[in-house]
């Protein structure tokens, strides 16, 4: 029965790798969203958002990691990823399966999600100033670190998603996703020589693997 099944050559093709420059925040690129940010919050600074933006190049983590982190979670030199924000579904009249919000839950993608992610210098920093920004304003919603400032509760990943593009636009920069900032805190892990398993742990892969081929 095979001689009649015709099979695509393209199947066997390999799979070229995107470009580097569109996987990444390019260093030029990392500056002029840091100005960027820095300019934004310095005329807004009832809003914390661009902060959270510069927090993430530091964390490399996951949007729903990074917006269901709090306070309590910090921890010397670390901070412990132990929950994460999912989306709600609803059915409709018809039948049809429909976003209904967002909600954290105290489970992380996978086991290795489990982790304790190291805070330098400039990230603690940064938390110092989300600190005194939410305490000014008055900004508190059960712990969480990120607080949208229209709502005054917890910033979902939907709004850092809208906020970082428009970002990206002040800034003169191709539209680039969060989880290019988390590659881009991966690769430079890479780039500093740190050991491959440390860097499985701190972006909190199963495997090395996923690290080097995906990220790096």
């Amino acid at each position: 029965p095979f001689d009649k099944v015709k099979v695509s050559k393209k199947m066997f093709q390999h799979k070229k790798k995107p470009d580097n420059g569109k996987q990444v925040f390019l260093v030029n690129e990392q500056k002029l969203i840091a100005e960027a940010a820095r300019y934004k919050f310095d005329h807004r600074t009832w809003c914390i958002t661009p902060l959270i933006v510069l927090l993430n190049f530091q964390l490399g983590l996951r949007i729903g990691e990074l917006v269901a982190l709090k306070w309590e979670d910090i921890n010397g030199n670390y901070i412990t990823i132990n929950r994460m924000e999912t989306t709600t579904y609803r059915v409709d009249d018809s039948g049809e399966v429909l976003p209904d919000g967002y909600k954290v839950v105290s489970y992380v993608k996978s086991e290795a999600g489990y982790r304790d992610v190291y805070l330098n210098n400039i990230a603690k920093s940064l938390l110092s100033e989300i600190r005194k920004a939410n305490l000014k304003c008055g900004y508190y919603d059960d712990g969480y670190i990120f607080i949208a400032s229209r709502t005054k509760k917890r910033g979902t990943s939907r709004t850092l998603t809208k906020y970082l593009e428009d970002l990206c636009n002040y800034a003169g920069v191709d539209n680039k996703s969060n989880h290019k900032i988390r590659k881009t805190y991966i690769s430079s892990l890479f780039d500093s020589g740190v050991n491959i398993n440390t860097i499985r742990e701190q972006a909190g892969h199963e495997d090395e693997k996923t690290s080097l081929n995906n990220y790096c």
